[in-house]
C-alpha cells in the first residue's frame, strides 16, 4: 500500500489518492462521460420511498448521478417485489409482520444490469442479495440496512450470523460486493487492508463489530481507502447539523479491490433525506445477453376484421402448401403445422414496437423544483435552510396534486373504455393499476437446506424435486392391451368432423400457451383448409396412438405461496399445456364423461355438471341445522390428503377406466399422454426437463374427472369396512358420511367412535391401496351442536398415535363452519373481506372521473361479489341482516366520501348515489334461483332438504331455519307449495322476482 501523497493534476482530469493500489485512480468527475467499463454502484439511506413522487426523485438523481446500480435502505415499502418503471428495474424486500412503513431494502438497476440479473434474494426487511452475470466473475451485491444504536447487541449479532450465512453460500470467485446504512462507524484509523487512513471519526463498539464481520469475510471498505475532503466523506449528519458521521459504507472482497478506481459520499445528491450517497466507481464488464426472446405477436389484431381475414388467408395458403408436401409421421404432420400457425402470425399480427409509453406522472413543475431544491442541500445557512424547507413541502405537496390527478386519468381512461363497451381493457386496467402485486420469490433451498438462487441452480433443484415427488411409481407396460386383443366393438369410433368443430368452439380464449407457445386464439382462427388439416392430424393421432411430443410436455410454473418462499412445498405448480393437445382430450373427455359420471356417488360435488362449491356448503349446513333442532351434536373432521393429485397410481387409474367401460382408442390416447409425459421447468432462460410417473396432469381438462373416478374407487372401499354416517329420513333413509369436493372432504358422524374409526379405516386404505396419505397436521376435528356442553367437549380422535387438533371453526370451500352451526361469523367475515376488497381498489371507486353508474358498477363487481360468496347457503337472523344492510350503507357512503360526522341520513346517501336498498335483494334473488334449482332435481342435497332427523326438538321456539326464509322470501305458507312453485319455472320466477335464467 503506499503512503499519502499529494492529488495530482492532469489536464482537467483529476486523480484521487488510493489506498489500494501503487500509483493514482483515475476518475472522471461527475459531469465527465464515463467509460464503458467503469460502473457507479452507490448505496443511499433514503428515509423513505412511501411518499409521492419519491420514487421519481430517486430515478432523477440516478440519472444525474450516472449510477448503473443503487442499494437502498430504509424503503418503508411492505412485503417484496420485482418491477420495472421505466428503464429501471426494482427489486425490494419489505417487511411482511408488524406495521407497515418501516425498514426496507431494495436495489434498483439501470436497463442493462437489470436484464442481467441471474437471481436474487429478498432474505428479510433488512437484507437483500442481487447476482448479475458480469465477466469475468459474476458480480454477488447486499444490500444491508443495520439496526441502529438503540437496538439490543442480540439483535446486531443475529443480523451478522444472517449476513455471515448468506455470504458462505456466495461463491469464492463471486465479485462480492456488501453496503448499505451500518450504522458503526470504523473511524480514521487504520485497520489492515480493512480499513484506510480516510476513515472519519472515531471508531464505536459497533465499528469494531463491523471490523470483525470484513475480517470474517475478507472484505475491505472502500470509501476509507480514497483520500478526500471531509464533506466528501460523511454520510450522516444528525439533526440541526451538530454532528456529522460516517456510517455508510461500500465493502468490496479483498481480491477485487484493484477494481475500485475511487469511493465517496455526495452531499449535493437529494431524496430528502439525512443520509449522502455514497458511490464505488468500478470497473465491471457486461457479458452478451442471450435472452431468450418471446415470439412478437399481438393478439389483439385479431379483434380487427381485416387482420382476422388477412390472418385466415395466410393459414389456409400455408397449409396449401403444407399439403402438397404432407410428412408421414405425426411428430413433422404437427411440427409444419405448427411453424406455418406461427410463421402466419408472425407476418399478420406482428407487435409494434413503437407503441408510445405512458408519460410519466409528475409534472415539469414539480421536476424544476426537484432540481431547485437541490440546489440548496449544501447550503447550511438558516436562509438556505428555510429554502430547502419551503421547497421540500412544496414538491410534497404538488407531488400529491400530480399524483391524485394521475390516478383520476386512468380512471377517466377507464370510464372511456367502459362506456365504450371494451370490458377486457377495461378490467385488464384495473388489474393493472389497482390490483394486488404478485408474490414473488428467488431463491429456494435444495435437499440439505442450503440456498441457491441462480437460474441454473433453481431449475437443477426443481428438476430434482420434481422427479422425486413424480419419479417413485413406474407404469406397468400391460396396463394397456394391444389393438387386436380388443373387441371390435369396444375400439373406439372415429372422431368426427362435429366432434372436433364443437372441440374447437369450446376453446378458451386469452388463456397461456404450453412450450409450443401457439395461443387458443391462432388455432380458432385459422382458415377452413387450415382446420382441415389440424383435423386430419388429430385423427391421425387417434387412429395410431401416437402422440406429438409437444401433447405430451407441460411448462411448469411455480408460484410461490407466500413471500420469500425458500422451499419447494411453499410453492404450487401451475402447468401449461398445449392447446392444440386440448382439441383432443377435450373430445376424449366429452365420450367418457358420462361414464365417469354414472361411477360416482352423489356426495361428490366437485367437477360435475350443475353442482359445485355452493350445493356442497349447504348441504353441510342443512345437516347441521337440521341436528341442532333436534339437540344432537354433529362430530366432523375436515381431512386433508396431502398432494391428492399428485400421488395418483397410474395402473389402477387404467384398470378403473377398463372396469367402467371406456373403449380402447380413448384409453390409449390418454395412455400414450401419461406414459410420454414430461414436465420442463424455465427459469428465465434456463430449462430442466423432469420425467413424470405419477399423479394426473396438471393443465389437461380430462384430470379432474380420472382423479374422481380413482377417490371413488377409495371411497367405495372405505364404505365397505366402515358403515357410519347420519341418517336422514327421506322417501327412502339416507346415510349421509362424507361431503366432497374433489379431494376437499367432510365427514360427519353420529359420535366420537364412529369418527375415529372412519378416519383409522381412511388413512390404511389410502396409504396401502391407493398411495394417498392424509395429512394429520392440517386435518382437523369440529363438534357443531346447539348445546354449550357439547361444544365445549375435548375429543381425542387419533390417527398413528398422533392427536388430531380440534378446532371451533373451519373455512370449508371457503365458507366458514362454526361450532354453534349458525351463519353469523361467516357474514362478520365476509363484510370484513369485502371491505378490505373495497380499499383496496378505493382510489378507484372514489374517484370522480368514473361517472356513477359505472361506479356502482365496479363496486358490485369487485365488492359485493366477495361479500355475496355462499350468501346462497346463510341462514341470516335479524342482526346478521342488519349488519348486511349497514355494510351497503358503509359502500355508498364511502364512494361518494360522505363522513359519518355529516350526520347524513341513508335516505340521502341513496338519493345521492342514485340507489335503492338492493344487497338484500340481491341476495334473496340468488338463494331463490339456487333453491329453484336444487328442487326440481333429485339430488342429495335436495333429498337433505327434504329429509328430517329422528328425535324431538328442543324445548322453546325453534330459531329460524333455512326455508322458513325462502318461504317467506316468495310468499309461501307450506314447503309443499314451494316445491310446486319451483318446479314451475315460470311461477317461480314471479314469486322469487327472478330473472329468466331461474
Amino acid at each position: 500500500m503506499m503512503n499519502a501523497s499529494n492529488v495530482k493534476f492532469s489536464g482537467s482530469k483529476r486523480a484521487p489518492q488510493s489506498d489500494f493500489r501503487v500509483g493514482t485512480a483515475q476518475e472522471a468527475i461527475v459531469s465527465q462521460v464515463k467509460s464503458d467499463g467503469t460502473k457507479r454502484i452507490g448505496t443511499w439511506n433514503v428515509r423513505t420511498l412511501l411518499k409521492a413522487g419519491k420514487i421519481e426523485n430517486l430515478k432523477i438523481e440516478m440519472e444525474k448521478m450516472k449510477l448503473d446500480i443503487l442499494g437502498i435502505s430504509e424503503m418503508r415499502w411492505a412485503s417484496t417485489g420485482d418491477f420495472w418503471t421505466d428503464e429501471f428495474r426494482v427489486i425490494y424486500s419489505g417487511s411482511e409482520e408488524g406495521p407497515t412503513g418501516r425498514n426496507g431494502v431494495g436495489i434498483v438497476l439501470t436497463k442493462k444490469m437489470g436484464l442481467r440479473v441471474t437471481g436474487y434474494v429478498q432474505h428479510s426487511d433488512r437484507i437483500i442479495l442481487v447476482k448479475m452475470d458480469t465477466k469475468p466473475n459474476s458480480t454477488v451485491i447486499i444490500q444491508v440496512y443495520m439496526p441502529t444504536t438503540n437496538a439490543v447487541d442480540e439483535e446486531i449479532e443475529r443480523m451478522y450470523e444472517d449476513l455471515n450465512n448468506l455470504i458462505d453460500q456466495t461463491k469464492a470467485e463471486d465479485n462480492l460486493i456488501v453496503m448499505g446504512d451500518m450504522n458503526a462507524t470504523v473511524g480514521e484509523e487504520r485497520e489492515g487492508t480493512i480499513v484506510g487512513q480516510y476513515g472519519l471519526g472515531d471508531r464505536n463498539e459497533r465499528g469494531r463489530r463491523l471490523i470483525e464481520f470484513c475480517a470474517r469475510n475478507k472484505l475491505v471498505i472502500s470509501n476509507t481507502h480514497f483520500k478526500h475532503h471531509k464533506r466528501r466523506r460523511y454520510t450522516w449528519k444528525a439533526p440541526g447539523d451538530v454532528r456529522r458521521a460516517q456510517i455508510d459504507y461500500i465493502m468490496v472482497r479483498e481480491r477485487f479491490k484493484n477494481q475500485v478506481k475511487n469511493s465517496r459520499s455526495y452531499p449535493s445528491a437529494d431524496i430528502e433525506s439525512d443520509h449522502n450517497l455514497v458511490i464505488m466507481h468500478c470497473e465491471l464488464k457486461y457479458k452478451k445477453l442471450t435472452k431468450r426472446k418471446p415470439k412478437p405477436i399481438d393478439m389483439s389484431m385479431l379483434k380487427d376484421p381485416i387482420k382476422r381475414r388477412e390472418y385466415t388467408r395466410k393459414t389456409d395458403s400455408i397449409a396449401e402448401t403444407s399439403n402438397e408436401n404432407l410428412s408421414n409421421t405425426i411428430e413433422d404432420q404437427w411440427t409444419e403445422m405448427k411453424k406455418g400457425i406461427l410463421d402466419a402470425a408472425e407476418t399478420v399480427l406482428k407487435k409494434d414496437n413503437t407503441i408510445e409509453r405512458r408519460k410519466p406522472w409528475i409534472s415539469e413543475e414539480v421536476l424544476e423544483l426537484i432540481h431547485e431544491r437541490r440546489k440548496y442541500k449544501t447550503i447550511s445557512d438558516e436562509e438556505g435552510q428555510r429554502t430547502y424547507r419551503r421547497l421540500r413541502n412544496e414538491i410534497n405537496r404538488k407531488c400529491k396534486r400530480d399524483k391524485e390527478k394521475h390516478l383520476n386519468d386512468i380512471c377517466e381512461e377507464i370510464n372511456n373504455e367502459l362506456n365504450a363497451d371494451n370490458l377486457d381493457k377495461a378490467y385488464g386496467m384495473v388489474k393493472q393499476f389497482f390490483g394486488e402485486a404478485k408474490k414473488k420469490s428467488s431463491g429456494i433451498q435444495n435437499e440439505i437446506g442450503q440456498l441457491v438462487y441462480e437460474e441454473k441452480e433453481i431449475a437443477k433443484r426443481w428438476k430434482e424435486y420434481l422427479e422425486k415427488l413424480y419419479g417413485d411409481s413406474n407404469m406397468n407396460e400391460n396396463t394397456l392391451e394391444t389393438e387386436d386383443q380388443t373387441d371390435e366393438n369396444n375400439k373406439g369410433e372415429d372422431i368426427t368432423i362435429e366432434e372436433f368443430v364443437k372441440a374447437m368452439s369450446e376453446m378458451k380464449s386469452r388463456k397461456a400457451p404450453g412450450l409450443d407457445e401457439v395461443p387458443a386464439e391462432l388455432l380458432t382462427n385459422c382458415g377452413e383448409k387450415a382446420k382441415a388439416m389440424m383435423y386430419k392430424i388429430i385423427t391421425n393421432i387417434y387412429e395410431t396412438g401416437i402422440v406429438p411430443s409437444d401433447f405430451t410436455k407441460c411448462l411448469i410454473i411455480p408460484i410461490p405461496k407466500k413471500a420469500r418462499a425458500q422451499t419447494c412445498d411453499q410453492y404450487r405448480t401451475l402447468s401449461l399445456t398445449s392447446h392444440a393437445s386440448k382439441i383432443l382430450t377435450r373430445i376424449i373427455l366429452r365420450r367418457i364423461e358420462t361414464l365417469i359420471d354414472n361411477s360416482l356417488t352423489d356426495d361428490q360435488f366437485g367437477f360435475r355438471r350443475g353442482i359445485g362449491t355452493r350445493e356442497a356448503i349447504l348441504t353441510l349446513r342443512q345437516v347441521i341445522e337440521k341436528r341442532n333442532r333436534k339437540g344432537i351434536a354433529t362430530f366432523m373432521s375436515f381431512v386433508d390428503l396431502e398432494k391428492a393429485f399428485d400421488n395418483v397410481n397410474w395402473d389402477l387409474m387404467f384398470e378403473l377406466l377398463k372396469r367402467i367401460g371406456i373403449s380402447f382408442r380413448d384409453r390409449r390416447i390418454i395412455h400414450s399422454l401419461y406414459k410420454n409425459e414430461v414436465g420442463v421447468i424455465r427459469c428465465g432462460d434456463t430449462e430442466e426437463e423432469a420425467v413424470i410417473k405419477k399423479g394426473v396432469r396438471q393443465g389437461c381438462s380430462l384430470s379432474p374427472y380420472l382423479f374422481n373416478l380413482y377417490v371413488q374407487e377409495a371411497i367405495n372401499k372405505i364404505r365397505e369396512e366402515c358403515q357410519v354416517g347420519i341418517d336422514i329420513e327421506a322417501e327412502i333413509t339416507e346415510k349421509v358420511d362424507m361431503l366432497r369436493f374433489a379431494d376437499d372432504i367432510a365427514i360427519v358422524t353420529d359420535n366420537e367412535n364412529d369418527l375415529q374409526n372412519i378416519l383409522h379405516t381412511m388413512n390404511n386404505l389410502m396409504k396401502n391401496q391407493f398411495n394417498m396419505k392424509i395429512n394429520k397436521k392440517k386435518t382437523k376435528i369440529l363438534i357443531c351442536s346447539r348445546m354449550e356442553e357439547d361444544r365445549q367437549r375435548t375429543l381425542s380422535i387419533k390417527l398413528e398415535d398422533e392427536i388430531l387438533q380440534q378446532v371451533t371453526e373451519y373455512k370449508y370451500l371457503g365458507s366458514l363452519i362454526t361450532n354453534d352451526g349458525t351463519s353469523r361469523k361467516e357474514i362478520i367475515s365476509r363484510i370484513g373481506q369485502a371491505k378490505c376488497a373495497f380499499n383496496k381498489k378505493k382510489e378507484l371507486f372514489t374517484s370522480r372521473s368514473i361517472d356513477l353508474n359505472l361506479r356502482k358498477r365496479l363496486i358490485k363487481t369487485y365488492v359485493w361479489s366477495v361479500a355475496l360468496y355462499g350468501s346462497e347457503t346463510w341462514t341470516i337472523a335479524k342482526a346478521e341482516q342488519n349488519r348486511l344492510m349497514a355494510f351497503e350503507m358503509w359502500c355508498w357512503r364511502r364512494m361518494q366520501k360522505i363522513s359519518w360526522i355529516e350526520h347524513m341520513t341513508n335516505e340521502e346517501v341513496l338519493r345521492r348515489a342514485g340507489e335503492q336498498r338492493s344487497f338484500m335483494k340481491s341476495l334473496k334473488k340468488r338463494r331463490a334461483k339456487l333453491i329453484g334449482h336444487i328442487l326440481r332435481h333429485n339430488s342429495l342435497l335436495a333429498r337433505v332438504i327434504e329429509g328430517k332427523i329422528e328425535g324431538s326438538n328442543t324445548q322453546g321456539r325453534p330459531p329460524l331455519g333455512y326455508l322458513e326464509q325462502i318461504m317467506k322470501d316468495v310468499n309461501v305458507p307450506t314447503y309443499r307449495e314451494l316445491k310446486r312453485k319451483a318446479g314451475n319455472r315460470e311461477e317461480w320466477r314471479d314469486a322469487a322476482n327472478q330473472p329468466n335464467d331461474c
